[in-house]
């Protein structure tokens, strides 16, 4: 009896041992992610540490970090009781990036924000009713922690609204929108007829085996067949890429195929991020690190914008986009306007939003390119069907609707949003 009671005392304490070990792990991608979102919000959006960590890092287990910030390098580091110290450091036009030790790769980053004329048409009355009593049920609802509103309707913002220390040129992350915006700098780099989507090997890393028939379509569409685990739950393909890894791209060329291109869907940070490390070795390192600021956010006048890079100078153009409320509504714009825009410049090819809008099957309604889509109403009954939305972690949502001429922006904490109902509402507003 003896025996069997130490025998089992002896496995309940490997059991112990081992979720242990895998919580320390975990605490590697909680510190990284105080770490970087304090760093950008308090550098790029001058916010209190104070007011960054109540609205932004106040849940479990992120909330678990303490956080100091040194204001003469702009830095700031998190850990959890004193381990797993996670460093992040601002830099001009990214945004913070991570820094593992010495920052080994000495990637040094200045790319101002043009000033733009151009500006949105603004009601400043708020004065629809409708939309005002929306927003009010949204602010006050903890369940959907909504903090921006923003409603455009023919080139015109009809209501607006934010939620405490955010303004109208407050840079706030995007999360998964970003992909979207990586859309762009795709489309941009296609009219400039530097590379075709639906040609490969894509990497010298590929051409010797089935990964050699991915091509730059089957990674917008996320169907490319790589191996990938977008788990954020567990130290997974996602989170090692977004918080764990000096240079992402180093791992992400390593994936192998799981099965040949277009058999299966499978939603992947790392197409994204795959997509940007194309880039870079077609455009060289000056022209790529210059390339959204000079080729997208300046022609839009989204002075607010930029996308963070990890310490190897890739752009984690999978996540780590901020943008202002009002910039987020000039990049949905752009969409709304086929490719041009407010001063009616074409940015985009003539196609390219239609073939963002292209479903990636009969059976994947949903996603098209970097976009998620509502065709023949497959995700919102009551919403016209050619809604179109860039969407990231925690409700982050810039949605496009051509038909009703609208752009609305949707920013917050939390992910309970009803975006059927929150649409329908919009839109009998302004009837």
């Amino acid at each position: 009896m003896r025996k069997a009671i130490k025998i089992i005392l002896f496995l309940l304490l490997l059991a112990l041992l081992y979720f242990a070990y895998g919580y320390y792990q975990q605490l590697g991608v909680v510190t990284t992610y105080n770490a970087k979102i304090a760093c950008t919000c308090i550098y790029e959006g001058n916010r209190s540490l104070e007011n960054v960590q109540e609205n932004e890092l106040g849940y479990f287990p992120i909330s678990l970090a303490s956080i100091d910030v040194d204001k003469t390098e702009k830095s700031v580091t998190a850990s959890v009781f004193g381990t797993k110290k996670a460093k992040a450091v601002y830099k001009p036009g990214v945004g913070c990036v991570r820094v593992y030790g010495k920052d080994d790769f000495g990637v040094s980053l200045s790319i101002p924000s043009e000033p733009s004329s151009l500006g949105l048409l603004v009601d400043d009355t708020n004065s629809n009713a409708d939309l005002k009593k929306i927003a009010d049920g949204y602010f006050q609802d903890e369940a959907t922690k909504t903090r921006t509103i923003l409603v455009l309707k023919n080139d015109t913002i009809l209501y607006e609204r934010y939620g405490e220390g955010l303004t109208e040129s407050t840079p706030q992350l995007g999360w998964s929108m970003t992909k979207s915006i990586t859309n762009a700098l795709v489309g941009i780099v296609m009219k400039k007829g530097l590379i075709n989507v639906n040609k490969g090997p894509l990497f010298p890393e590929w051409e010797n085996d089935e990964r050699k028939r991915i091509t730059l379509q089957h990674l917008l569409q996320m169907n490319s067949g790589l191996n990938w685990e977008e788990d954020y739950e567990s130290i997974s393909d996602a989170t090692q890429m977004l918080f764990l890894s000096e240079d992402m791209m180093e791992n992400m060329l390593d994936n192998k195929a799981e099965f040949p291109p277009t058999m299966d869907w499978e939603y992947s940070s790392g197409s994204t991020n795959l997509i940007l490390g194309y880039l870079r070795n077609l455009l060289g390192d000056e022209v790529y690190h210059n390339f959204p600021e000079k080729e997208l956010f300046s022609k839009l006048g989204m002075s607010t914008a930029f996308i963070e890079t990890d310490e190897a100078g890739n752009f984690i153009g999978s996540s780590f986009g901020y943008a202002s409320g009002r910039d987020w509504a000039r990049f949905g714009l752009m969409y709304l306007n086929e490719g041009m825009s407010q001063d009616s410049i074409r940015i985009l090819p003539e196609d390219w939003v239609n073939y963002t809008g292209h479903p990636v099957s009969s059976s994947i309604l949903y996603y098209g390119s970097q976009w998620w889509l509502n065709d023949r109403n497959c995700q919102f009954k009551d919403v016209p069907s050619d809604l179109f939305y860039a969407s990231g972690y925690q409700g982050q949502y810039v949605f496009v609707i051509p038909t009703e001429d609208l752009v609305v922006v949707r920013l917050g904490m939390g992910d309970d949003l009803d975006i059927n109902s929150f649409l329908k509402d919009i839109i009998a507003s302004l009837k």
